[in-house]
């Protein structure tokens, strides 16, 4: 019984420090900022890491949504919904929130994009567990984003 008092109390002292206001480097206090949205950063014009630079949307494309669709359901849909939230955040509005490319980036690039974009940062800080995506390529990810352009409330 005292092992498990102490240990209780430990555990209680470490949550107490890492969520700690004081505890926080400048570079989290920044990423927790980021995710404001009273925060100066805009998360539409956030392009986020990775290897797109660009993307040209158009009308949204139906072919490109069903193969986006699949896309999903396969490799997003264990952790996200589009409504809300499961393992990661709901997804609906995020091509409202935030740019294409910084979607796509996050897709392809999320743990660079978690350690290094503040935007990127303050969602880990906020759902605490990071973005693994396995095996998407570019195309895939371009897939996706019209399937969630496609879900976005008009």
């Amino acid at each position: 019984m005292k092992r498990f008092a102490l240990l209780a109390f430990v555990l209680s002292i470490g949550v107490a420090v890492y969520t700690s206001p004081a505890s926080l480097s400048a570079a989290q206090k920044s990423a927790k900022t980021a995710g404001d949205k009273k925060s100066a950063v805009d998360t539409k014009q956030d392009k986020g890491i990775g290897p797109i630079k660009s993307v040209t949307l158009g009308p949204i494309n139906e072919e490109l949504v069903e193969k986006g669709k699949s896309q999903f359901e396969e490799k997003c849909m264990s952790c996200h919904q589009l409504d809300s939230r499961l393992v990661g955040p709901p997804l609906e509005y995020s091509t409202k929130d935030y740019s294409p490319e910084f979607i796509m980036n996050m897709i392809l690039n999320s743990t660079v994009m978690e350690s290094k974009d503040p935007v990127a940062k303050a969602l880990l800080d906020k759902y605490h567990v990071p973005m693994i995506v396995p095996g998407v390529s570019k195309e895939q990810a371009r897939e996706i984003l019209e399937f969630l352009r496609s879900k976005a409330p008009k």
